[in-house]
């Protein structure tokens, strides 16, 4: 047996060695400060010896532990292992620096104290995660992490996965499920406590997938100083890419901007916890090609502006929670963008104007035990824009508005609104049911028909019937069953 391990850390030396420079030092299993863990493999007997700085060190590739005790800066570190066994770094203190970093598949990076830095002065500091990076607590800076890619071919079946457990987390580019230079898929990060916090974020990208639980702790995408770049979080960026976020519990997540399929497929699913961010866009391009979905069950939205459905096709069901819009809310902000809003439960308040069906199609359903409280006017589609369409149908709930201006179809049939309403396109009330029962369905507020107000027939002297409080002004067709 131990012919046999000799015997392929001989074979490793010599492929390994004809590709190395005078400064690569390599230490299978032992003590980092113990010279007799390093070995200088170009030399010829390799020699014993401790690496000095700046110079490149690989840690494995057996079955072993490796034991950060003290502080070092290096240039090149590898995690490399092998299909025979896992390499592990633990780093329970100490501080370490490096140029670049790499985790093969074979291989777990363990920290439990001390800092890790991965940052050069031209910001192309690096740490590559192919492996396994397990993070309970201490800090760690670089000015790129990536998990799910290698900088280059590197061996390794796990398709990355980053654990954070604690500590505080700062890189200025973090990317989740990127393989530039491989076939092999995939990527998760997992925030469990402790502080994430970086300029750009981007999971799903390159034509890979990548996958974010957020069980706790806080993740904040800032942007740099005086606000210029950065504070861009990214779901399914480039075409055949998928990012996932699994937001639950009591997490926290924050950003400038949250785009969720930017030219790829994006879903966000929310469950709990709290999403901050100034502007969140669903499906920014791509057209049909790109797909953003938002799910909302649980917890708590609350956003400047929200876009669903830019150039792209958005979707957002809201099934629990809070969603609170301190600016607009668009339904299909540009041409061909399609945006859909499905309010099932909990309660969305919109602080500017909400358009449903802004210059593409836009369609809304409210289902009953709902509320839609809009500060400013709610508008369905866009007279001054052809190719433009707008919906909004009501099955329960309330809608609250300073102004309804419906240029698309609004269908009526249950709920409450409360509310001013122009009527410009068509106007339906009451399902097709209701023509053998008596219905009425009630506009708190005053009402002006320039359209079509289209009523169920009655059927032996039953039907629906619109009952409007404030004054009804008819300039159109259809106002025999409003009273």
């Amino acid at each position: 047996m131990k012919r046999c391990i000799l015997t392929v850390l001989a074979c490793f030396w010599a492929s390994w060695a004809s590709a190395q420079t005078i400064d690569d030092f390599y230490c299978p299993s032992g003590t980092w400060s113990n010279a007799d863990c390093w070995v200088q493999v170009v030399t010829n007997p390799p020699q014993h010896t401790l690496p000095q700085s700046g110079e490149n060190v690989q840690v494995g590739p057996l079955d072993g532990l490796i034991d950060f005790d003290v502080s070092a800066t290096v240039g090149t570190m590898s995690l490399a292992g092998i299909a025979d066994g896992l390499c592990t770094l633990s780093q329970s203190g100490n501080d370490l620096a490096a140029v670049l970093e790499v985790i093969d598949g074979y291989c777990e990076y363990l920290q439990t104290g001390g800092t890790n830095t991965a940052s050069t002065l031209l910001g192309k500091g690096e740490i590559g995660v192919w492996g396994i990076y397990e993070f309970n607590d201490g800090s760690i800076t670089a000015d790129i992490e990536t998990v799910g890619v290698v900088p280059f071919p590197q061996g390794g079946s796990s398709p990355g996965s980053f654990a954070q457990n604690g500590g505080t987390n700062t890189p200025n580019y973090l990317q989740v499920g990127t393989t530039p230079f491989t076939t092999t898929t995939g990527g998760t990060y997992t925030l469990s406590a402790g502080n994430l916090s970086a300029h750009h974020e981007a999971v799903g990208d390159n034509a890979n997938s990548g996958t974010f639980n957020q069980t706790g702790g806080t993740n904040e995408i800032t942007s740099t100083t005086f606000g210029l770049l950065g504070g861009v979080f990214i779901l399914g960026r480039g075409p055949n890419s998928t990012g996932t976020y699994k937001l639950i519990g009591t997490s926290e997540l924050s950003a400038d901007t949250e785009i969720v399929a930017e030219n790829g497929t994006g879903n966000f699913t929310q469950s709990g916890g709290e999403n901050t961010v100034s502007k969140l866009i669903l499906g920014q391009s791509g057209g049909e090609t790109s797909s953003g979905n938002y799910t909302l069950s649980q917890g708590a939205l609350k956003a400047k502006s929200l876009v669903i459905g830019d150039s792209g096709t958005g979707e957002f069901t809201q099934n629990g929670g809070t969603t609170q819009v301190n600016g607009d809310l668009v339904l299909a902000g540009s041409s061909g963008g399609k945006g859909g809003y499905s309010l099932n439960g909990g309660k969305l308040t919109v602080f500017g104007d909400e358009i449903v069906g802004s210059a593409g199609t836009g369609e809304f359903i409210q289902e009953g035990g709902t509320d839609n409280i809009v500060t400013q006017t709610l508008t369905t589609g866009n007279e001054r824009s052809t190719g433009t369409l707008g919906g909004y149908h009501m099955y329960g709930g309330r809608l609250v508005a300073n102004l309804i201006v419906n240029n698309g179809v609004f269908v009526f049939f249950g709920g409450v609104i409360n509310a001013d309403v122009t009527n410009n396109g068509l106007f339906d009330v009451g399902a097709t049911s209701a023509r053998f029962t008596s219905s009425t369905l009630t506009v708190f507020g005053n009402f002006t028909n320039n359209g079509t107000i289209s009523c169920d027939a009655p059927v032996f002297g039953r039907g629906t019937t619109l009952h409007v409080t404030g004054t009804f002004t008819n300039n159109g067709r259809g106002g025999e069953c409003v009273f």
